[in-house]
């Protein structure tokens, strides 16, 4: 956190900030991801894993296979899979793994995505989210059950869509909708000027050699409408905007999607009435078998 800090301070310090002299610290500024240390109970969850390591090539920051670690709790028969979100862990979805292990039918896994908490990693991507669940799934078998935070939540999209998974639920937990949309804000929040805005999407472009509009959750979501999707958010949420989601919801009104009002971006995993709406799908896998 403290040198996402220093980033944002001096930024926000220039007088003027130029393609020239500053694109290197705006990257680093949308692509670095804080890490935050486990908390006490965290410790002693991840204590109770199966512990793993699997690799994923960075192709555009550093160019060579990155570690991150994967936890695995429980011998059940249906995996469930978690996808945390931007300067986010495994372990902080611990209220919930908590709960989900009382189902004995389960195996839960959970990973620290390059680039945050405890992986390999310098900088951080969508890519890279995806291509770990890509790898988890694997080596492990496929999902009955995805939940994804955040950014994590369009990382289990676009990974399930792209090796055209189905499993039984998605669950996706206050999603980011539109990258572009979110990096904008971002670069607002430093004071960015427009014109190096557009210079650093066309360098996007060019870096990730895909189109910025790629990463919207509209362009991602290829499922039928038999697709079985819970998504819970926040009206009020000011890191995924309602403004942002209401357009992808009308084009996919089959998604029961629940607004948990004021509940809060991150704080959404440790609310009781999120946990309580996915724990009623998770039992819903004994009910369709």
């Amino acid at each position: 956190m403290k040198k996402l800090k220093q980033t944002m301070e001096y930024l926000k310090s220039l007088e003027k900030i130029s393609v020239a002299e500053n694109i290197h610290d705006i990257w680093s500024y949308i692509c670095y991801s804080p890490k935050m240390p486990l908390r006490h109970h965290q410790e002693q969850l991840i204590e109770l894993a199966s512990k793993n390591k699997l690799t994923v090539k960075d192709e555009f920051f550093c160019g060579h296979l990155l570690s991150f670690p994967v936890f695995r709790w429980g011998a059940g028969k249906d995996i469930v899979l978690l996808t945390h979100g931007w300067g986010s862990k495994a372990a902080d979805f611990s209220i919930l793994i908590e709960q989900l292990l009382e189902n004995p039918d389960l195996t839960i896994i959970a990973f620290d995505a390059p680039g945050n908490g405890e992986a390999e990693g310098e900088l951080s991507n969508l890519i890279l989210y995806i291509e770990a669940v890509q790898a988890i799934i694997t080596a492990y078998g496929m999902p009955a059950i995805t939940i994804g935070h955040s950014l994590g939540a369009m990382a289990n999209v676009a990974a399930l869509a792209h090796i055209k998974h189905e499993p039984t639920w998605i669950i996706s937990l206050t999603p980011l909708v539109n990258l572009k949309a979110n990096f904008a804000a971002s670069m607002d929040y430093v004071n960015v000027p427009r014109d190096v805005q557009e210079h650093f999407f066309h360098n996007f472009e060019e870096k990730f050699n895909m189109k910025i509009a790629y990463f919207h959750l509209n362009s991602l979501y290829t499922f039928p409408n038999s697709q079985q999707h819970l998504l819970l958010y926040d009206k009020e949420d000011k890191i995924a905007p309602y403004d942002y989601l209401q357009s992808y919801l009308e084009d996919h009104p089959q998604i029961e999607a629940i607004n948990l009002n004021a509940v809060g971006h991150e704080k959404i995993l440790r609310s009781p009435e999120a946990i309580a709406l996915i724990l009623e799908k998770v039992k819903t896998l004994q009910s369709e078998k």
